[in-house]
């Protein structure tokens, strides 16, 4: 037997399933404290429901699968479109606008294949206070897992939309300028600009529309060459959501587009300026259920670094089984029932080891003695009170 996982896939070791299940908690605390309650989607979607008006880029991306009846499945790439079927069916009784969260894994043909996703999505509100709310939870997060200052490259769907619209009906070749622009492919991005019958203006704002980026600020100055009465209304919005967000690190960047086709509104990332990495995003997506819907998605393709170390407090080690057991297992829940971690280990276990890998904040060797319980958790405490609730004893 060989014990060999298939390519792309991730084991999550006991330190890695540690940092994703704090961050599960600690977000799950966060969105509910919004008001946004969870729901579950199934793993497996139908794979027309799932890439119905979306990309060919997407459904490359989907693994499909055959049910017993003949009916092809998906397994699910993203959650935001099995939400909104939860929202549109079992919750379509519900006042608007609903407001969910969700935490699962999603499942890819590009690597990872399998990877954590945790997000919100808010149905059936127009008014831009649900965008500058999502806005104002997807920073919340950023800062909840641990990056104290994350930063948010914002956009809209509608100027990359429009501009691109006016250059060419093609849809091949619109396709073509987005995932260049999406992957960053400048010199691929140029080139496709350089083949286009436009004026002089509109070449020279191309070329520089990827490094248009800067402050909130920025948007007093820009001058976009196209004549589209959406394209103003894209930046008057911009401008009303930067001024209601108190977050400095807001930086409107024209040239960022977002994976998915559905956004129809403001689209935002999230990345962690210390590390490089994207940790997520989102935006508005009015046009994909057929009412007004905006969110946002951390897609956990690597884990931020944890915010405390993961030591234990108490390290128990037994050195007679039938001497020492039952003592051991009494003050472990003594102690665990305060809050504490506490780590039991047999006679045969290398304590220098777990001393070295658990780095214990006490360790206590049972070698027949009579243990003072009290005193044991005054130690761990000072002699204050429990590390869970901070009750006095």
């Amino acid at each position: 037997m060989k014990l060999i996982k298939p390519k792309g896939c991730k084991d999550y070791l006991p330190s890695e399933a540690k940092r994703l299940r704090e961050i599960e908690k600690k977000l799950s605390s966060l969105f509910e404290s919004w008001g946004y309650e969870e729901v579950i989607p199934p793993s497996f979607e139908y794979y027309e429901f799932l890439t119905e008006g979306l990309g060919r880029d997407y459904k490359k991306s989907v693994y499909k699968l055959i049910d017993r009846e003949g009916e092809i499945l998906s397994l699910r790439p993203e959650l935001t479109k099995p939400t909104g079927r939860i929202a549109l069916t079992h919750l379509s009784r519900e006042p608007y606008p609903i407001k969910v969260y969700y935490r699962g894994m999603v499942f890819s043909r590009e690597e990872p294949m399998e990877f954590p996703q945790i997000g919100v999505e808010v149905f059936g509100d127009s008014s831009i206070c649900a965008d500058i709310e999502v806005l104002n939870i997807a920073i919340e997060s950023m800062k909840a897992i641990g990056i104290e200052r994350p930063i948010v490259d914002l956009n809209h769907a509608n100027l990359i939309n429009e501009i691109l619209n006016s250059l060419t009906e093609d849809e091949e070749y619109r396709e073509l300028l987005i995932a260049s622009l999406a992957s960053k492919n400048l010199v691929l991005y140029r080139e496709l600009i350089a083949f286009m019958n436009i004026p002089e203006d509109q070449r020279r704002f191309l070329a520089k529309l990827p490094l248009i980026r800067g402050k909130r600020e920025i948007l007093e100055r820009i001058h976009i060459p196209f004549d589209s009465p959406a394209i103003e209304n894209a930046l008057g919005e911009l401008k009303e959501i930067t001024e209601n967000i108190e977050f400095e690190e807001v930086i409107i960047d024209l040239g960022m587009v977002r994976k998915f086709d559905y956004y129809t509104g403001i689209i935002f990332e999230l990345s962690n300026p210390l590390e490089g990495k994207v940790f997520g995003g989102g935006g508005r997506y009015d046009r994909l259920f057929g009412i007004p819907a905006v969110g946002f998605a951390l897609s956990l393709r690597t884990l931020p670094s944890p915010i405390e170390d993961g030591r234990i407090d108490l390290l128990i080690k037994i050195t007679e089984i039938r001497r020492d057991l039952k003592e051991a297992l009494r003050i472990a829940k003594a102690v665990r029932d305060r809050g504490f971690k506490v780590l039991v280990i047999p006679p045969n276990a290398d304590e220098q080891l777990f001393l070295k890998r658990k780095r214990p904040n006490t360790f206590l060797k049972l070698e027949g003695e009579d243990i003072d319980e009290s005193k044991l958790i005054d130690s761990l405490t000072d002699g204050k009170a429990s590390k869970e609730d901070n009750r006095a004893f």
